[in-house]
Order: structure tokens, then sequence, then C-alpha cells
């Protein structure tokens, strides 16, 4: 079989990964490679297998994470609405998450993808942005709203 679609191979290969964070990780990468060469529609097609994998995670923290990180596929793929309401998704998982450190940097981070995503972040996504990120780093504030 001759390989004429550059990422194929790749998405073959994430495929067949077992861990559902890892897979759902690869899955929207791979995603967001698509959508950089402008094959949108390819694109959202792996991206919503990256999302079922996704729901599959157990662990608040990696779920949450993903989440983030597909609705930032989505949202560079020119789907703003359906990566808003992935990030909400993303949101309520974050707040069951029990280490406070953990917590503080996803929410940051759904802060900044909520940024990226045209939409203005929640209040209590706000708060631990720059309650805990400024603290830790107060160039990452700067750099979220670039």
């Amino acid at each position: 079989m001759l390989l004429t679609d550059p990422f194929l191979c790749a998405l073959l290969v994430a495929k067949t990964i077992e861990y559902a964070s890892y897979k759902s990780s690869a899955l929207a990468d791979i995603a967001g490679k698509y959508a950089e060469t402008g094959q949108k529609e390819k694109a959202t097609q792996i991206l919503s297998q990256a999302l079922e994998t996704a729901k599959t995670i157990e662990d608040a923290n990696d779920k949450s994470r993903a989440l983030a990180d597909i609705a930032g596929e989505y949202a560079k793929a020119g789907q703003k609405e359906k990566a808003n309401q992935i990030l909400s998704q993303a949101l309520e998982t974050a707040k069951t998450i029990g280490d406070a450190d953990d917590k503080s940097r996803a929410l940051a981070d759904i802060a900044g993808k909520y940024a990226n995503a045209g939409k203005k972040p929640n209040k209590e996504a706000m708060v631990h942005m720059h309650g805990i990120v400024y603290e830790a780093n107060p160039m990452a504030i700067m750099k979220i709203w670039e």
C-alpha cells in the first residue's frame, strides 16, 4: 500500500496507542498538522476521535488537559464554538482535580485556551490564572494574552 498522505502513517500508529491520554494527545497533534495544511475537514474528523478517546480518561488532571488541548486544536481549525464547548467540559473536569498545584496549572492552561479561542475565560479560571500563575511567573500572563 502506497501512503500518499504524509500524516496517514502517524495517524495509523496513533490509533494503536493503548493509553487514552497518550492516544488523544497524539490524535490532537496530528489533527493540528492537518489543520495547518488547510485540511480542516480531515482535522475535525480526527479531533472527533481524539475527543471520544479523551472522554474515557479516568484521571481528572489528564482528562482536563487532554480536553483543553483538543479544544485548542478545534480553535486552530476555525471551530471556535466547538472549542469553547470542549473548554467548558475541561473546566468542569479541572474543578474535580484534588491536587491544588495540578488544579491551578490545569485552570491556567484552560484560561489560555479560552483566550486563543476568542472568548474571555470565566471568573474561576481567571482568578487562578492571575493569582497563581502570576506568582509563579509574571510574564506567563503576558504571553497568554499576546
